[in-house]
């Protein structure tokens, strides 16, 4: 499933770093690939993110936050 954050969404008062990522996530949107337990959201790992800072900011939102673009989205081959 393709979700993308609302732009309802306030995103202000967040460091400007972290407010990019959510306005990539209201312009893109994002994959979820398993939706089978609470709405947990994580990147790729990489040593420049900081997942002491970003995972407490990410459970800021509910999934009413979230509108689903596209059911069973596919990247294309």
């Amino acid at each position: 499933m393709r979700l993308r954050l609302k732009k309802s969404v306030d995103i202000k008062g967040y460091p400007m770093h972290i407010a990019k990522i959510f306005t990539a996530m209201k312009s893109y949107g994002l994959i979820v690939a398993d939706r089978g337990g609470n709405m947990y959201i994580q990147g790729t790992m990489d040593e420049n993110w900081d997942n002491g800072v970003l995972n407490p900011i990410f459970h800021n939102f509910h999934v009413t936050d979230f509108e689903v673009i596209e059911l069973g989205w596919k990247p294309e081959s």
